[in-house]
C-alpha cells in the first residue's frame, strides 16, 4: 500500500497518495554509454592512491574519523545546531496528519527554489473548497530527519499539488540607491580580430 500524507484543515482529515513528477517522465532523457572494441559496455571502476587496486562502483563509501584519526561509528555521532544545542529529530511527514494554519502570499512561494513536486491523489474538492485559493505552508520530512524542507500545498486546475524546496535570499538594489560605473580602460578591439558571436 502507497504511504499517505494526510491533511487537517478546518477538523476534517484528508488523505491523499502523492506522485512525484518526474522532469524525465515529462521530457524524456538522454545516457551516454561507453563501448570496448567488443560492442560491450564499459564499467566504472575506482583506483586506490597506488592506482595498482581497482575497486568497483559501489565499493567505496565514506567514514568517519575523530581529530585523533581514530575510527567512529555512527551510532556514536550526535547532530548539533551551529550553537552547539542538540538537534531534535523531525518525523516524518507521513507519520502523522499535516496540520495546515499558516497560509502564505505568492510573493513567499515565489521567493523559494522549488526542487520536487508531487501530485495528490485521491478526492480533493472538499479539501480546495476549504482552501478557498489559498496556499498553505508546512515542513515537509520524507522520513525522519533532523531539518526540514519548506513545502507548499495548492491547487491549480482541480488538483493538488506539494512543493518543496529551499528559500533564496534575494537582495535587491531600491530606486533610491545610486549605481557606481566604473571607469575601467577597456581593449580597443582591431579590425582583424573575429567576433563568433555575430556568427
Amino acid at each position: 500500500m502507497a504511504r499517505e500524507l494526510i491533511f487537517q484543515l478546518s477538523g476534517s482529515q484528508f488523505p491523499f497518495s502523492p506522485t512525484k513528477i518526474d522532469r524525465n517522465k515529462l521530457y524524456g532523457w538522454t545516457e551516454m554509454r561507453a563501448m570496448d572494441s567488443n560492442n560491450k559496455e564499459c564499467k566504472t571502476f575506482y583506483t586506490d592512491r597506488s592506482g595498482s587496486i581497482m575497486i568497483p562502483k559501489g565499493g567505496v563509501s565514506y567514514g568517519v574519523v575523530d581529530t585523533d584519526g581514530k575510527w567512529v561509528n555512527k551510532t556514536d555521532i550526535t547532530a548539533v545546531h551551529l550553537d552547539g544545542t542538540p538537534a531534535q529529530i523531525i518525523p516524518s511527514s507521513f507519520s502523522a496528519p499535516i496540520t495546515l494554519d499558516k497560509a502564505v502570499s505568492i510573493e513567499e512561494f515565489l521567493d523559494h527554489a522549488i526542487a520536487t513536486i508531487y501530485e495528490l491523489g485521491g478526492e480533493a474538492s472538499e479539501l480546495i473548497k476549504l482552501m478557498d485559493g489559498k496556499i498553505y505552508s508546512f515542513i515537509f520530512n520524507y522520513r525522519d530527519d533532523y531539518e526540514g524542507d519548506n513545502a507548499f500545498l495548492l491547487e491549480s486546475k482541480n488538483r493538488l499539488y506539494v512543493l518543496i524546496g529551499k528559500k533564496l535570499d534575494f537582495e535587491f538594489v531600491g530606486i533610491e540607491q545610486t549605481g557606481i560605473v566604473s571607469e575601467e580602460e577597456t581593449e580597443e578591439v582591431t579590425s582583424d580580430e573575429i567576433d563568433f558571436s555575430m556568427m
